[in-house]
C-alpha cells in the first residue's frame, strides 16, 4: 500500500472499538488504512474479516505490528498517517500521552474515550493542536458521543430543562470479548474524582456509592444502575445551564462492594493492581456474557435521556442492535468531515462541535432498531 497524506492509522485495531471503527472506515471511505496492534495473528484475522464483509479493496489496507506502550514506535507509525484513531483504552492510563505523540508527529487525533481526566489532559494539548492546524477529537463513542447528540436533540423541544439523566442499559455484549474496556475506563477514572452536576455545582462521585433504580421502556424493565460520570458532564454543562446532570449504567450482577476494594488497590497508580483488577473483571465479564447467552438475552441496547424542569419531564429513547454498533458510524462521519475540510476547526472537539443527532440517524442505517423522542 502506498502511503498518502490521506492515510488513517488505527491503533488497537483489533479491539472492540478499533475493529468497529475500522469496519466503518472501510465501508464508508476510500482512505488508505493502517491497522496497528501488538498481535500479528489478530491483525490478520481482522483484515480477513474486513475483506469478506465490506467489499473492501484490500490493496488500501496495511497491517503494522506495533506495541502501543512503545512511544517511539507509536511516533514512527503516526508519521505515516494524516489522522490517527486511538482505540487503546483505558484512556485514563496513557491516552493523553498517545495523543501528544500523535500531535507531535503532525497528525490529527480521534478517540472514543469517556474518562473526564482524559478530556482535561487533552485541554492541555489543545493549543499545540490549534497551532499546527490539527483536530483533537474525543468522546466519539456511544456514551459519551451519541448520548451527547441525543441530549442536545431533546433540548430543542425543551430548552428550559434544568435536569438531565443519561442512562445506558444492555443485558449482554455483542461479543464475548467486549465490555472490559468500558468497565476499566470507569474504574480508573474513579481514582481521579470525576464529577456530576448537582444543584448547579460539580460534585465528585464515589464509584459504587451512587446507584438508582430506573424504569426503562419495555423490554428493558426496571433496573439498578450505577452512576459513572463521563465527559458528557463537562461538555453538556458548557452548552446548557443544567442544575443537575447524571450518567447511569446498568450494573448487572456486579457487587457494589467490589468498588470499595478497587479504591483500596488504587489501580490507577499501581501497575500490579491494574493487572490483577483487569483479570478479575475479565472473568466476571465472561461469566456475565455466558449467563446472558444461556438465558437467551439479545445484544440490543437502550440509550435513554430524560430531561426535566419543575413542570415537565421528557424522555428520548434510542434502541441499537448492540452497544458498540454506532462506533462504526459516528467516528467515520467525523473523519469524513475533517478530510472534506472547512466544517471542523482545529483543536479539541467532540461530536457536539461537528454533527447533530439527525446527521447520525442519516448514516446509521440498520444499526438503529427504534427511535422515540416523544416519551
Amino acid at each position: 500500500m502506498q502511503i498518502t497524506n490521506d492515510t488513517i492509522l488505527i491503533l488497537g485495531a483489533y479491539g472492540l472499538a478499533g475493529r468497529t471503527i475500522a469496519q466503518g472506515l472501510a465501508q464508508t471511505t476510500d482512505h488508505p488504512l493502517i491497522l496497528a496492534g501488538r498481535n500479528a495473528a489478530k491483525l490478520s484475522a481482522l483484515m480477513a474479516k474486513l475483506a469478506s464483509t465490506s467489499d473492501t479493496d484490500a490493496e488500501r489496507i496495511r497491517l503494522l505490528v506495533v506495541d502501543g506502550s512503545d512511544s517511539r514506535a507509536v511516533g514512527d507509525a503516526c508519521k505515516q498517517a494524516r489522522l490517527v484513531v486511538n482505540a487503546m483504552g483505558p484512556y485514563a492510563l496513557n491516552g493523553a500521552n498517545v495523543a501528544k505523540t500523535v500531535i507531535e508527529a503532525g497528525a490529527s487525533y480521534l478517540d472514543v474515550a469517556n474518562e473526564q481526566i482524559h478530556y482535561k489532559r487533552l485541554r492541555v494539548l489543545e493549543p499545540e493542536a490549534k497551532r499546527n492546524g490539527l483536530m483533537l477529537a474525543t468522546a466519539t463513542g456511544v456514551i459519551p458521543g451519541v448520548s451527547t447528540l441525543l441530549t442536545v436533540k431533546l433540548l430543542e423541544t425543551m430548552p428550559d430543562a434544568t435536569s438531565a439523566h443519561i442512562a445506558f442499559v444492555q443485558f449482554r455484549h455483542a461479543y464475548a470479548d467486549s465490555g472490559l474496556g468500558s468497565i476499566m475506563s470507569g474504574v480508573l477514572d474513579s481514582g481521579f474524582k470525576p464529577v456530576a452536576r448537582v444543584k448547579e455545582k460539580d460534585k465528585p462521585v464515589t464509584l459504587g456509592r451512587s446507584t438508582r433504580k430506573i424504569r426503562f421502556q419495555d423490554p428493558f424493565g426496571t433496573q439498578r444502575c450505577l452512576e459513572v460520570p463521563t465527559i458528557d458532564t463537562l461538555t453538556l454543562s458548557n452548552r446548557h445551564d443544567f442544575h443537575d446532570l447524571h450518567t447511569w449504567f446498568y450494573l448487572g450482577d456486579q457487587p457494589t462492594w467490589l468498588f470499595d476494594v478497587i479504591r483500596l488497590l488504587k489501580p490507577q497508580r499501581r501497575r500490579w493492581a491494574y493487572i490483577l483488577l483487569e483479570r478479575i473483571i475479565r472473568q466476571m465479564n465472561d461469566l456475565e456474557h455466558s449467563r446472558a447467552l444461556k438465558q437467551g438475552l439479545t445484544a440490543e441496547t437502550l440509550l435513554s435521556v430524560t430531561l426535566s424542569n419543575e413542570q415537565t419531564t421528557r424522555t428520548g429513547n434510542l434502541v441499537m442492535t448492540d452497544g458498540a454498533i454506532l462506533m462504526r458510524y459516528l467516528p467515520a462521519a467525523i473523519i469524513r468531515r475533517w478530510f472534506d475540510g472547512g466544517s471542523i476547526s482545529p483543536g479539541l472537539m467532540t461530536p457536539l462541535d461537528v454533527l447533530t443527532f439527525d446527521d447520525l440517524l442519516n448514516v446509521a442505517g440498520d444499526a438503529i432498531v427504534k427511535v422515540d423522542l416523544d416519551g
